[in-house]
């Protein structure tokens, strides 16, 4: 595995500097690891890492599953790993994984950097499903926060979408 020993692989230090030097399949077999061992609990830097490299949408999903009432959720890191989560499923088209972990960000960390953005991805999902109502009003709550021009920009275009529906 790339010179790393399994004892090095426990250490966040070492994959963080094979992120960064672009080893991604290395990074995802050490990550893929400690996701896979049964009942660990996972240092949230490297679940981001894991989030970060795993191009398997399934695996993905299934690992996100696991830890997502993990003691990870007390982390930032961990909350900016759902985030890169929610935009590999807006790219993916996957509306009911934006709305399942958009609200599960919206209720659970929403005073995080990210949450206005997540809550953008929420209410996206669940317009994509058909909920125009509920994705107005995360939308109205979204507006509360002061939302950048940019955000502000997309929930005025979502909102368009939203009547061209209705």
């Amino acid at each position: 595995m790339c010179g790393i020993v399994y004892a090095e692989e426990r250490d966040f230090k070492s994959t963080w500097d094979e992120y960064k030097k672009g080893n991604y399949d290395t990074v995802l077999q050490i990550t893929n690891k400690w996701i896979k061992e049964a009942n660990a609990e996972v240092d949230p830097r490297i679940f981001y890492l894991y989030i970060a490299t795993e191009n398997d949408w399934k695996k993905m999903r299934s690992a996100v599953s696991r830890f997502q009432n993990s003691k990870m959720k007390s982390s930032p890191i961990f909350w900016n790993a759902i985030y890169l989560y929610l935009e590999r499923a807006l790219v993916l088209g996957d509306s009911e994984q934006l709305v399942q972990y958009g609200k599960l960000f919206f209720s659970e960390a929403s005073s995080h950097p990210k949450a206005t953005e997540a809550m953008f991805l929420y209410a996206y999902g669940l317009s994509d499903l058909s909920n125009q109502t509920e994705a107005i009003k995360i939308l109205d709550e979204i507006e509360k926060r002061n939302p950048s021009n940019r955000l502000a920009n997309a929930i005025l275009e979502l909102r368009e979408e939203i009547k061209a529906k209705k």
